[in-house]
C-alpha cells in the first residue's frame, strides 16, 4: 500500500528498481515544476491520460528508464509537438501526448505512474561562467562613475569661482563705463568754456585794433599851441 495525497495506491508490483526509480520523483515532485535540461515540466504523481480514442498522430509510447528520460524524449520528440509525457516506473512505459488536459487518477495496475506535462523552453544560460566578468566590469563602471562625479564636482566648483570673478570684473567694468562718462561730460564742459573763451578773445582783439586805430588818429594831427594867459 501507498498512501499519497490522501489517496491510496495498490503496488502490484514491488520490485525494489520500480520503488527506487519513482522515489526519485514522488512526491517531491508532484504538482512542482522542475527543469529537465532546458525544459520545465510540471510533475503530477499518480496521474495519467488515457489512451482510449487518441489519435495515432497525436500519441506515441516508447520506453525510458527514468520519468527525466521520459521527460527528455517528450522535449526531443519530431513526430509532433509534445506536449505531456506519462512514464510508468514498474514497466519503464513513456506515453507523450501532443494535446493534453488535466490528467487523471491512474487506477491500480499503474500504481507507480507520474505524468509530466510541458511548461516552458529555459533556454541555455546566455552568458555560462561570465557572471565574475559581469560583476568585475560592474565594478569597474562604479569606480569610473564616481571619478566622473568627483570631475564634476570639481568643474562646478571652478565654474562657482569663474563666475564670481565674472560678477567682480562686470562690476568694475561698470564703474569705468561711468568714470568714461563723467569725463566725456568734462571734456564737453572745457570745450564749451574753450570756445566762450575764444570768442571773448577775437572780441578784445577787436576792441584793441579799433583803440590803435583812434590812437594813430590821434597822434597824425598837428598839435595846437595856446598862447599864454595874461
Amino acid at each position: 500500500m501507498y498512501l499519497f495525497n490522501g489517496h491510496t495506491f495498490t503496488f502490484l508490483s514491488l520490485g525494489a528498481i520500480a520503488y527506487a526509480n519513482f522515489n526519485t520523483v514522488c512526491p517531491s515532485r508532484h504538482e512542482n515544476s522542475v527543469p529537465v535540461d532546458e525544459t520545465t515540466y510540471q510533475f503530477h504523481c499518480g496521474m495519467t491520460y488515457s489512451t482510449q480514442g487518441v489519435d495515432s498522430n497525436n500519441f506515441a509510447a516508447s520506453s525510458a528508464s527514468s520519468a527525466d528520460a521520459c521527460a527528455r524524449a517528450c522535449t526531443q520528440h519530431t513526430q509532433f509537438h509534445c506536449h505531456a509525457a506519462s512514464w510508468d516506473a514498474d514497466s519503464n512505459g513513456c506515453w507523450m501526448y501532443a494535446n493534453a488536459g488535466v490528467p487523471t487518477m491512474a487506477g491500480p495496475e499503474h500504481a507507480r505512474i507520474v505524468t509530466m506535462i510541458r511548461r516552458e523552453e529555459t533556454g541555455p544560460n546566455p552568458c555560462p561562467g561570465q557572471l565574475e566578468q559581469c560583476q568585475a566590469e560592474l565594478e569597474e563602471s562604479s569606480e569610473q562613475l564616481s571619478a566622473s562625479q568627483d570631475t564634476i564636482n570639481g568643474l562646478e566648483e571652478d565654474l562657482g569661482i569663474a563666475q564670481n570673478s565674472i560678477s567682480t570684473l562686470q562690476n568694475e567694468l561698470n564703474a569705468l563705463r561711468e568714470s568714461y562718462q563723467e569725463l566725456v561730460g568734462a571734456q564737453s564742459a572745457c570745450e564749451n568754456a574753450l570756445s566762450d573763451c575764444n570768442s571773448r578773445s577775437q572780441a578784445c582783439s577787436t576792441d584793441l585794433s579799433g583803440c590803435n586805430t583812434n590812437l594813430n588818429t590821434c597822434n597824425s594831427q598837428p598839435s595846437v599851441k595856446h598862447a599864454p594867459q595874461v
